[in-house]
């Protein structure tokens, strides 16, 4: 099974060389800080960008390597300590480096497009500019970016928990042929979608308690996390959650709408695929766990 995980080594090689980096990048953003005494000129905005972004790359490296680590094996306490920890790094190298856009609108759209006609370089950052400008009113200042950036490491905290609740989950076993079958998050999609309808229903059962002794931790934790990007669309002058993850990535909102009536417009179809996968399955009154079944040639 080793063959099968992700070698992670073309990131770093060792943990120290992952913690080596994050001093590294801290360094490199402290010492982008002396541009906001600087009068920018085309070829400072160039070295500027180009620093913020050399700095960007190594800081999603970091990021990655948390991430994966940590999804390698969920139960290993010290890959979720590096996932917390590259997880906090990235979001206060993002408040840092926020003074960089002050400095691009401050200059204005007119000077930027000069430099970007005088200096041919810069047309790398067009798109980063160009969406800038875009935001505009929704960029803040450093204090409020030091709320958002809190906010942020709060929300990653209750995603720490979620993923912690779910990885403690326990199910009941199952009975196959007088036997007990242990049920984990491992193996649940192989029993929900057996042949046999009896092993299906009690798979189904067995985590559908499990979920619903825990459903007010989930809850709260899901209400917290929402609550707080609620906190951050205000914070950024938007009416919504969804206005601000629509805006920032320039996705027209009736692309969503669309989608939705869509869903909706073509309900009858699915309905009457699932008729037919009942009919197919010889169930005349089929439930939930009933439809994970594949559709195969070998059905019987």
């Amino acid at each position: 099974m080793k063959k099968l995980e992700w070698d992670l080594s073309n990131l770093f090689k060792t943990k120290d060389d992952f913690y080596s980096q994050i001093d590294n990048v801290r360094k490199m953003t402290q010492d982008i800080q002396s541009f906001k005494n600087k009068k920018i000129d085309d070829k400072l905005l160039l070295e500027l960008l180009n620093r913020k972004y050399e700095i960007k790359e190594q800081s999603n490296n970091i990021l990655i390597y948390g991430s994966l680590c940590y999804y390698k094996n969920v139960n290993d306490d010290e890959c979720a300590e590096l996932k917390k920890i590259a997880e906090q790094t990235d979001n206060e190298i993002n408040a840092k480096l926020k003074f960089i856009d002050g400095i691009i609108l401050d200059l204005g759209r007119d000077t930027i497009r000069e430099f970007l006609l005088k200096n041919t370089d810069l047309k790398k950052y067009d798109l980063y500019l160009d969406n800038l400008f875009r935001l505009h009113e929704h960029i803040q200042s450093d204090e409020i970016n030091e709320q958002i950036k809190d906010n942020i490491n709060l929300i990653n905290e209750q995603l720490s928990s979620y993923n912690t609740l779910l990885k403690c989950m326990e199910y009941e076993d199952i009975e196959s042929d007088g036997k007990k079958l242990e049920i984990t998050s491992a193996n649940f999609a192989k029993y929900i979608s057996s042949r046999d309808r009896d092993i299906r229903r009690q798979v189904y059962l067995s985590v559908n308690n499990a979920y619903s002794d825990k459903k007010d931790e989930f809850a709260h934790i899901l209400n917290m996390i929402y609550g707080l990007r609620i906190k951050n669309a205000e914070l950024e002058n938007y009416n919504s959650v969804l206005e601000k993850v629509l805006f920032e990535e320039n996705i027209d909102s009736r692309i969503v709408t669309s989608l939705i009536k869509n869903v909706h417009d073509n309900l009858p179809l699915i309905q009457e695929y699932l008729d037919l996968k009942a009919y197919k399955l010889e169930i005349e009154d089929p439930h939930l766990y009933d439809f994970n079944v594949p559709l195969d040639n070998g059905l019987k």
